[in-house]
Order: structure tokens, then sequence, then C-alpha cells
């Protein structure tokens, strides 16, 4: 939470060097969770998806005037380590905790596995944000990925 609360701040900063050098676009990497909450646990991490685009929603306004443009790049979910240790806890014995944690580790591990489940190629996001850098798109909200 710190790291999106410093990379927000930065942002924030940033706008002012943005005018200055006259680069007219910021591209923020957000998540498809950002859109809603679904899995147990994941409600700081979430949260801090819902800032993000509350942020890039607030600012698409406010800087639009100014020729700058915001967009806002949001991946489902890929493989990797990433997604099932972002969410685990290590609760103590008999924590209330428990039992979410084991169902949500099995279905992570089931999900991460299972070769007809959807996952997000990174090279699609990579070619989303290249689109937009180069301004081939030009859409403020871009979802990638087919979960």
């Amino acid at each position: 939470m710190i790291v999106s609360q410093q990379n927000i701040k930065n942002e924030k900063n940033s706008i002012h060097n943005r005018n200055k050098f006259r680069f007219r676009k910021i591209i923020n990497i957000s998540s498809s969770i950002g859109l809603s909450v679904d899995i147990p646990l994941s409600s700081v991490y979430a949260m801090s998806k819902f800032a993000l685009e509350g942020l890039s929603e607030g600012v698409y306004y406010e800087l639009k005037s100014q020729n700058i443009d915001i967009h806002l790049v949001e991946p489902g979910g890929f493989r990797s380590s990433l997604g099932a240790n972002a969410f685990m806890i290590q609760p103590g014995k008999n924590s209330v905790y428990g039992e979410i944690n084991e169902c949500l580790n099995t279905y992570l591990e089931s999900k991460a596995t299972d070769i007809h489940c959807p996952h997000t190629d990174m090279e699609d996001i990579v070619k989303t944000v290249y689109k937009l850098a180069t301004g081939e798109i030009d859409s403020f909200r871009n979802l990638v990925g087919g979960d």
C-alpha cells in the first residue's frame, strides 16, 4: 500500500513537470480487480486499485483542458506467483481467516494451473501501453485480457 500511495503522490507532482516539459500523456496501470471486488482477502489490494482509478478519472477531467491525456490500463489476471502470494495471509491457529484462506488458496491454485482458464498475456498489456503511448489508441479505460 505504501508503494501505491507513493506512486500517486509522485504522479500528482509529475503533472507540473509534464506541463513544463510538454509531456502530454499519463498511462496508469491498474487491475481489473479495481472494477469489482470478488476475491476474499483482497480488500487492501482492491482499495489501492479503486484509489488509482478514482485519481485517474478525477485528473482526466482536470487535465483535459490542458491537453494532457490520462489513460487507464486494466489487465486481468496472469500466471505468476504474485496472485497467490498477494492475497495470502498466514493465520494463526484457530484464526477466523483459516477456512477462508484455505478455500482461497485452493481456488487460486486451481485457476493458475487450469489451461482452459483465461489468463491475460503480458505481451497484450505491453502492446496496449505501447499503442496508448504512440497514439494508435486513445481511449481512457483499456481492459486487457479475457478474465
